[in-house]
Protein backbone atom coordinates (compact mmCIF):
# COMPACT_ATOMS: atom_id res chain seq x y z
CA UNK A 1 0.00 0.00 0.00
CA UNK A 2 1.42 3.35 -0.88
CA UNK A 3 0.70 6.65 1.02
CA UNK A 4 1.40 10.25 -0.87
CA UNK A 5 0.59 12.93 1.74
CA UNK A 6 0.90 16.43 -0.33
CA UNK A 7 -0.12 19.80 0.01
CA UNK A 8 -2.39 21.69 -1.77
CA UNK A 9 -0.76 24.13 -4.60
CA UNK A 10 -0.19 27.89 -4.20
CA UNK A 11 -3.64 29.35 -3.05
CA UNK A 12 -4.14 33.00 -2.54
CA UNK A 13 -3.60 32.83 1.12
CA UNK A 14 -0.33 31.99 0.85
CA UNK A 15 1.09 35.37 -1.56
CA UNK A 16 -0.84 37.80 0.84
CA UNK A 17 -4.27 37.91 -0.11
CA UNK A 18 -5.74 36.74 3.16
CA UNK A 19 -9.15 36.61 3.71
CA UNK A 20 -11.92 34.84 5.70
CA UNK A 21 -13.21 32.95 3.00
CA UNK A 22 -11.72 29.83 1.22
CA UNK A 23 -8.92 30.99 -0.92
CA UNK A 24 -8.79 29.40 -4.66
CA UNK A 25 -5.19 28.72 -5.93
CA UNK A 26 -3.01 30.75 -7.55
CA UNK A 27 -1.94 31.10 -11.27
CA UNK A 28 0.86 29.31 -10.28
CA UNK A 29 -0.49 27.37 -7.90
CA UNK A 30 -3.00 25.99 -10.84
CA UNK A 31 0.54 25.05 -12.74
CA UNK A 32 2.09 23.47 -9.74
CA UNK A 33 -1.05 21.30 -9.46
CA UNK A 34 -0.69 20.46 -12.98
CA UNK A 35 3.07 19.70 -12.63
CA UNK A 36 2.31 17.46 -10.11
CA UNK A 37 -0.78 15.26 -11.49
CA UNK A 38 1.77 15.39 -14.80
CA UNK A 39 4.37 13.28 -12.45
CA UNK A 40 2.07 11.08 -11.00
CA UNK A 41 0.75 10.17 -14.24
CA UNK A 42 4.71 9.77 -15.44
CA UNK A 43 5.50 7.71 -12.76
CA UNK A 44 2.43 5.56 -13.40
CA UNK A 45 1.33 6.06 -9.84
CA UNK A 46 -2.47 5.02 -10.71
CA UNK A 47 -4.67 6.53 -6.96
CA UNK A 48 -7.31 3.93 -6.20
CA UNK A 49 -8.67 6.60 -3.92
CA UNK A 50 -8.36 10.77 -3.65
CA UNK A 51 -8.82 12.41 -0.38
CA UNK A 52 -8.85 16.00 0.14
CA UNK A 53 -10.31 18.49 2.32
CA UNK A 54 -12.90 20.47 1.30
CA UNK A 55 -11.22 23.58 1.21
CA UNK A 56 -10.94 24.51 -2.61
CA UNK A 57 -7.12 24.89 -2.09
CA UNK A 58 -7.21 21.25 -1.79
CA UNK A 59 -10.02 20.41 -3.44
CA UNK A 60 -8.44 22.32 -6.88
CA UNK A 61 -5.12 20.13 -6.55
CA UNK A 62 -7.45 17.25 -5.68
CA UNK A 63 -8.88 17.51 -8.40
CA UNK A 64 -6.14 18.41 -11.08
CA UNK A 65 -3.98 15.00 -10.23
CA UNK A 66 -7.22 12.76 -10.46
CA UNK A 67 -8.03 14.80 -14.02
CA UNK A 68 -4.74 13.30 -15.28
CA UNK A 69 -4.72 9.90 -14.38
CA UNK A 70 -4.46 6.87 -16.46
CA UNK A 71 -6.30 3.65 -16.93
CA UNK A 72 -9.76 2.72 -18.05
CA UNK A 73 -12.83 2.62 -15.68
CA UNK A 74 -14.75 5.02 -14.29
CA UNK A 75 -13.06 9.06 -14.20
CA UNK A 76 -11.86 9.16 -10.55
CA UNK A 77 -12.99 11.90 -8.11
CA UNK A 78 -11.68 13.02 -5.10
CA UNK A 79 -13.34 12.35 -1.88
CA UNK A 80 -13.94 15.46 -0.17
CA UNK A 81 -13.88 15.83 4.05
CA UNK A 82 -14.01 18.67 6.68
CA UNK A 83 -11.50 15.98 8.90
CA UNK A 84 -8.88 17.07 6.93
CA UNK A 85 -9.57 20.78 6.71
CA UNK A 86 -6.38 23.02 7.82
CA UNK A 87 -6.40 24.21 11.62
CA UNK A 88 -9.29 26.66 12.18
CA UNK A 89 -7.43 30.17 13.27
CA UNK A 90 -11.42 31.68 13.93
CA UNK A 91 -13.30 34.13 11.66
CA UNK A 92 -10.44 36.31 11.51
CA UNK A 93 -9.65 39.45 13.11
CA UNK A 94 -11.97 40.47 15.18
CA UNK A 95 -11.03 43.91 17.02
CA UNK A 96 -11.37 43.77 20.95
CA UNK A 97 -11.98 40.47 20.59
CA UNK A 98 -10.01 37.22 21.35
CA UNK A 99 -9.41 34.83 18.78
CA UNK A 100 -9.81 31.41 19.20
CA UNK A 101 -7.43 28.62 17.87
CA UNK A 102 -8.29 25.41 17.05
CA UNK A 103 -6.46 23.09 19.64
CA UNK A 104 -3.66 20.13 19.04
CA UNK A 105 -6.54 17.94 20.93
CA UNK A 106 -9.21 18.92 18.26
CA UNK A 107 -7.62 18.65 15.27
CA UNK A 108 -6.25 15.03 16.40
CA UNK A 109 -9.89 13.78 17.02
CA UNK A 110 -10.89 14.68 13.35
CA UNK A 111 -7.97 13.43 11.82
CA UNK A 112 -8.03 10.32 13.86
CA UNK A 113 -12.02 9.90 12.69
CA UNK A 114 -10.65 10.06 9.24
CA UNK A 115 -8.26 7.43 9.72
CA UNK A 116 -10.80 5.23 11.45
CA UNK A 117 -13.41 5.70 8.76
CA UNK A 118 -10.81 5.46 5.62
CA UNK A 119 -7.51 4.38 5.96
CA UNK A 120 -8.11 1.82 8.10
CA UNK A 121 -11.09 0.06 5.75
CA UNK A 122 -8.19 0.42 3.00
CA UNK A 123 -5.42 -0.93 4.84
CA UNK A 124 -7.87 -3.84 5.64
CA UNK A 125 -8.58 -4.11 1.77
CA UNK A 126 -5.24 -4.13 1.38
CA UNK A 127 -3.82 -6.84 3.56
CA UNK A 128 -6.50 -9.13 1.23
CA UNK A 129 -4.92 -8.85 -1.77
CA UNK A 130 -6.17 -5.74 -3.45
CA UNK A 131 -3.99 -2.86 -4.88
CA UNK A 132 -4.39 0.33 -2.67
CA UNK A 133 -2.78 3.72 -3.92
CA UNK A 134 -3.93 6.72 -1.58
CA UNK A 135 -3.48 10.16 -2.62
CA UNK A 136 -4.38 12.49 0.80
CA UNK A 137 -4.37 16.36 -0.08
CA UNK A 138 -4.51 18.40 2.61
CA UNK A 139 -2.62 21.31 4.36
CA UNK A 140 0.54 22.98 6.03
CA UNK A 141 -0.88 22.25 9.97
CA UNK A 142 -2.70 19.46 9.72
CA UNK A 143 -0.83 17.16 7.45
CA UNK A 144 1.38 16.71 10.16
CA UNK A 145 -0.85 15.98 12.74
CA UNK A 146 -2.36 13.20 10.38
CA UNK A 147 1.12 11.89 10.20
CA UNK A 148 1.88 11.95 13.57
CA UNK A 149 -1.73 10.02 14.29
CA UNK A 150 -0.98 7.77 11.72
CA UNK A 151 2.52 6.70 12.89
CA UNK A 152 1.02 5.98 16.62
CA UNK A 153 -0.92 3.02 15.16
CA UNK A 154 2.70 1.24 14.63
CA UNK A 155 5.16 -0.42 17.00
CA UNK A 156 8.42 0.87 17.37
CA UNK A 157 10.18 -1.75 15.29
CA UNK A 158 7.50 -1.10 12.42
CA UNK A 159 9.43 2.05 10.95
CA UNK A 160 12.33 1.96 7.89
CA UNK A 161 13.28 5.16 6.03
CA UNK A 162 15.42 5.92 2.59
CA UNK A 163 18.66 7.49 1.91
CA UNK A 164 16.86 10.21 0.24
CA UNK A 165 14.50 10.63 2.76
CA UNK A 166 17.19 10.88 5.94
CA UNK A 167 19.24 13.14 3.51
CA UNK A 168 17.29 15.93 3.01
CA UNK A 169 17.18 18.97 5.73
CA UNK A 170 13.25 18.32 6.24
CA UNK A 171 13.32 15.62 8.70
CA UNK A 172 10.39 12.46 8.84
CA UNK A 173 10.22 13.05 12.79
CA UNK A 174 9.20 16.73 12.18
CA UNK A 175 7.82 16.54 8.28
CA UNK A 176 6.80 20.06 6.97
CA UNK A 177 5.37 20.57 3.16
CA UNK A 178 5.81 22.89 0.65
CA UNK A 179 2.73 23.82 -1.53
CA UNK A 180 2.21 20.32 -3.84
CA UNK A 181 5.49 18.67 -1.39
CA UNK A 182 5.14 15.11 -1.37
CA UNK A 183 5.72 12.46 1.19
CA UNK A 184 5.85 9.23 -0.17
CA UNK A 185 5.05 6.14 2.38
CA UNK A 186 4.79 2.64 2.22
CA UNK A 187 2.72 0.07 4.01
CA UNK A 188 2.47 -3.12 4.50
CA UNK A 189 2.19 -6.73 6.24
CA UNK A 190 5.47 -7.76 6.89
CA UNK A 191 9.60 -6.46 6.34
CA UNK A 192 9.80 -3.79 3.01
CA UNK A 193 10.79 -6.31 0.24
CA UNK A 194 14.31 -6.61 -0.55
CA UNK A 195 14.06 -4.76 -4.14
CA UNK A 196 12.80 -1.73 -2.55
CA UNK A 197 15.62 -1.91 0.05
CA UNK A 198 18.29 -2.03 -2.93
CA UNK A 199 16.80 0.61 -4.61
CA UNK A 200 16.09 2.85 -2.01
CA UNK A 201 19.08 2.07 0.33
CA UNK A 202 16.87 1.63 3.35
CA UNK A 203 17.89 2.39 6.96
CA UNK A 204 15.90 -0.39 8.56
CA UNK A 205 14.44 0.13 12.54
CA UNK A 206 14.99 3.69 12.81
CA UNK A 207 13.20 5.24 15.44
CA UNK A 208 9.06 5.71 15.07
CA UNK A 209 8.23 9.77 14.76
CA UNK A 210 6.16 9.57 17.65
CA UNK A 211 8.71 8.20 19.55
CA UNK A 212 11.44 10.49 18.42
CA UNK A 213 9.08 13.54 19.24
CA UNK A 214 8.16 12.31 22.64
CA UNK A 215 11.94 11.80 24.11
CA UNK A 216 10.44 8.46 25.37
CA UNK A 217 12.23 5.35 26.36
CA UNK A 218 12.13 2.59 23.62
CA UNK A 219 8.84 1.04 24.04
CA UNK A 220 6.67 -1.66 21.97
CA UNK A 221 4.00 1.02 21.82
CA UNK A 222 1.19 0.88 18.40
CA UNK A 223 -2.12 -1.55 18.22
CA UNK A 224 -2.37 -5.10 18.46
CA UNK A 225 -3.92 -5.15 15.28
CA UNK A 226 -1.51 -3.45 13.16
CA UNK A 227 1.88 -5.32 14.88
CA UNK A 228 4.12 -6.78 12.08
CA UNK A 229 3.35 -4.20 9.60
CA UNK A 230 6.39 -2.09 8.15
CA UNK A 231 6.27 1.38 7.61
CA UNK A 232 9.29 2.58 5.06
CA UNK A 233 9.16 6.49 4.30
CA UNK A 234 10.52 6.98 0.64
CA UNK A 235 10.24 10.57 0.04
CA UNK A 236 9.33 13.56 2.44
CA UNK A 237 8.48 16.86 1.15
CA UNK A 238 9.25 16.09 -2.32
CA UNK A 239 8.86 19.23 -5.16
CA UNK A 240 10.81 17.49 -7.66
CA UNK A 241 8.22 17.96 -10.19
CA UNK A 242 8.70 21.88 -10.00
CA UNK A 243 11.46 23.87 -11.24
CA UNK A 244 12.68 26.79 -9.38
CA UNK A 245 10.31 29.05 -11.67
CA UNK A 246 6.81 27.19 -9.71
CA UNK A 247 8.84 27.05 -6.31
CA UNK A 248 6.95 29.49 -5.09
CA UNK A 249 6.58 31.14 -1.52
CA UNK A 250 4.65 30.93 1.63
CA UNK A 251 4.54 34.40 3.39
CA UNK A 252 5.60 34.40 7.05
CA UNK A 253 2.38 34.72 9.09
CA UNK A 254 0.11 37.26 8.99
CA UNK A 255 -0.49 39.67 11.49
CA UNK A 256 -3.30 42.23 12.73
CA UNK A 257 -3.22 44.90 14.92
CA UNK A 258 -6.33 45.45 17.64
CA UNK A 259 -7.55 48.46 18.86
CA UNK A 260 -4.94 48.37 21.69
CA UNK A 261 -1.96 48.48 19.11
CA UNK A 262 -1.20 44.73 20.30
CA UNK A 263 -0.53 42.30 17.70
CA UNK A 264 -2.45 39.07 17.22
CA UNK A 265 -0.98 36.40 15.20
CA UNK A 266 -3.31 34.28 13.17
CA UNK A 267 -1.09 31.56 10.66
CA UNK A 268 -1.03 31.60 7.67
CA UNK A 269 -3.51 29.51 6.10
CA UNK A 270 -2.22 26.51 5.32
Amino acid sequence: MRLFLVRHAECEHNVGYATVKPGHLTELGREQALRLAQHFRDQSVRFTRVFSSDLERATETARAICRHQLGSGPALEPFRTAKLREQCSGCGPVFGETIHVESTSSMRARVNGFIRDHILPEMASYSKGRDVNLAIVGHRVILPVLWACLTEMFGSQSFHLSRSAASRGNHYTHPSWSNTGVMEVDIRPGDPPQDMLVKNTIYPNVEPPWLRRSGRRQSRGGSDVWMGWSVTVLTVDDTAHLDRRLLGTTVPPVLFETKSTKKRRIDAVG
